[in-house]
């Protein structure tokens, strides 16, 4: 250890070799305790794949890629047409797009219609109240849908 070889010279105090001392003897325990985690780590191993304590140690195999014979889309696509479960969550999804297409379509037809006949303008001007109310009546009606 050099701070005792500097201790030793009398270039070194006291204190600097009983610090030294003292780290050396944390990591000495830190790795005792690294052992012992590992030894109960076997024991369980050993214990959950029913060979006794005696036997080696189980020394854990390199990790290598394996490839999926299908991509990604592939497999989703056999997923969706699979699983019932998912046939019946995109089903009640379209259904609730449909449903709020169809309300945004007879909301801006409704509001339309109200909107031209009530406000009389000449034929070249523009109702400006018609595209404000269109677009507030647009997002009430998608977040009443939503909710629903």
């Amino acid at each position: 250890m050099a701070a005792d070889a500097r201790y030793r010279s009398g270039m070194g105090n006291q204190h600097d070799l009983l610090q030294a001392q003292l780290e050396r003897t944390k990591l000495l325990r830190e790795i005792t305790m690294h052992h012992l985690e590992v030894a109960k780590t076997q024991a369980q191993i050993k214990q959950l794949v029913d060979r006794t304590q005696s036997s080696p140690d189980l020394e854990p195999a390199d990790l290598t890629e394996t490839t999926l014979p299908y991509t990604f889309d592939e497999l989703v696509s056999a997923a969706q047409a699979q699983n019932p479960a998912i046939a019946a969550l995109k089903s009640r999804l379209r259904k609730r797009i449909c449903k709020l297409i169809l309300r945004a379509r007879i909301s801006i037809r409704i509001l339309i219609c109200n909107t031209c006949g009530s406000a009389r303008t000449p034929r070249n001007s523009a109702p400006t109240t018609c595209s404000v109310s269109v677009f507030a009546f647009l997002s009430i009606a998608a977040a009443d849908s939503v909710r629903n």
